[in-house]
């Protein structure tokens, strides 16, 4: 037993480090292919991306993943959520197609990034088909599929990217726009790749578990979970989602270049080094989620505990080599990857304090799988808070410095409180 949790532990890892090393490398391209004019358009478009996505997810996903796993009856919550799924995404795709001009013109008043905003429309219905084959997944224990799955997904995107942008144009626009649309073509790939699995695999087929018959209690029971999980990743897409809005709008227009030059330094070059330690922490959480969820509801405490201190313990491990590494070598690693590193100093100042944000995904799967989506709602509600407010009061006194303030009070925030909430939790357990 303990052998195969050994052998499934490493082979979860050694995907999740392939699955990002492809994602890192796929970013370095990016980066080094789009210039300054076209990675401004990108990162500026990014936040509206992860908005959408995460209405796109509407967190049916995840509920999934634990309502088969804590349950042997879950013929109904499959179909409810894929019904869930596919009107949501309609109703979406509609919204964004109406929406993205008015507000590309007159919120952000950069009327050039319309067409790069367009090209996120493609991408939301193969995400949320590629997120419940996942989530169900995950829930039928199959997280080492889920994974590779991750890996398949990141190689198409990559390729996409290297045969048709590099080659197609130069035009910064449409760079961004391929940069953008690269990940449909890699959704669409994690879709065919699990949709063949399930359809090959017996003990994963989902006729067994799909009726048209759905009860209403399989909806609640979703929504019950979905929501709250939504209402907390929500809050933090709509945070950056309104981050680059507020930037814009507090600082005078002739420090908008600059702002923006920062603001793109951070979220193109400095978080991807800086949440490397990803690879493994969210390959971990999705496991933590499940096993968690299970012995929680078989009130193991023992057992609680050693999930809860082997999986922070092993993240903080991970994250303390990363962020020492980039501490001591911002300029080298900065170099090395990206060919320039005028955002080293930025790196230096963020790499230590990002260490404990390792530790983030796991809390919040315990949270969730403790039912305490509430307590990891309010704390991205703090973290978020602090963040807006930071930077509507400190952009214009201190400028583009106010950007990396917001980013570590926020992370900070909002992983402490995690912390104290999981703690709670056993502190309370019965």
């Amino acid at each position: 037993m303990k052998k195969k949790l050994l052998a499934t532990t490493f082979l979860l890892l050694l995907t999740s480090l392939i699955a990002k090393t492809v994602s890192f490398t796929t970013r370095i391209i990016i980066a080094r292919t789009l210039d300054d004019t076209a990675m401004n358009l990108y990162s500026l478009a990014m936040p509206t991306l992860l908005f959408l996505l995460t209405i796109s997810y509407f967190g049916i996903p995840s509920a999934l993943t634990k309502l088969i796993s804590s349950n042997k009856e879950n013929k109904h919550y499959l179909s409810a959520s894929i019904i869930i799924s596919l009107v949501n995404n309609i109703l979406l795709v509609i919204f964004t197609i109406l929406f993205i001009p008015i507000y590309a013109k007159y919120i952000l008043k950069q009327e050039v990034l319309i067409p790069v905003l367009y090209s996120i429309v493609p991408i939301l219905l193969p995400v949320a088909i590629s997120g419940l084959f996942k989530g169900y997944l995950i829930g039928k224990y199959k997280i080492i599929i889920s994974q590779s799955a991750q890996v398949f997904e990141e190689i198409c995107r990559l390729l996409f990217f290297v045969l048709f942008a590099n080659n197609y144009t130069s035009s910064p626009i449409t760079l961004a726009s391929f940069a953008i649309f690269s990940l449909c073509i890699g959704e669409i790939a994690s879709c065919l790749y699990l949709g063949i699995y399930i359809m090959f695999h017996k003990n994963a087929s989902i006729s067994k578990v799909f009726s048209f018959k759905i009860p209403i209690a399989a909806y609640q029971e979703v929504f019950k979970i979905s929501v709250p999980m939504t209402s907390s990743k929500l809050i933090g897409s709509f945070t950056l989602f309104l981050e680059p809005i507020i930037m814009l709008s507090v600082v005078a227009f002739t420090n908008h270049n600059q702002m923006i030059d920062t603001y793109t330094s951070i979220n193109a070059y400095i978080l991807p080094l800086l949440t490397l330690p990803s690879f493994s922490t969210i390959a971990i959480s999705n496991w933590v989620l499940t096993s968690f969820s299970n012995a929680y509801s078989l009130k193991d405490k023992t057992k609680c505990r050693q999930i809860f201190c082997y999986s922070t313990l092993f993240a903080l491990f991970v994250g303390s080599i990363v962020g020492i590494a980039l501490f001591l070598f911002p300029y080298e690693i900065a170099n090395l990857l990206y060919k320039k590193d005028s955002f080293a100093p930025l790196l230096k100042i963020t790499a230590l304090p990002f260490i404990i944000y390792a530790a983030q995904p796991i809390l919040g799967s315990i949270l969730y799988a403790a039912n305490r989506s509430k307590n990891a709602l309010f704390d991205t509600f703090c973290g978020c808070t602090i963040r807006l407010s930071i930077i509507f009061i400190f952009s214009p006194i201190i400028g583009d410095l106010a950007i990396v303030l917001a980013l570590l009070a926020s992370m900070i925030t909002t992983t402490l409180l995690h912390f104290i909430n999981v703690c709670f939790i056993f502190h309370n357990y019965k």
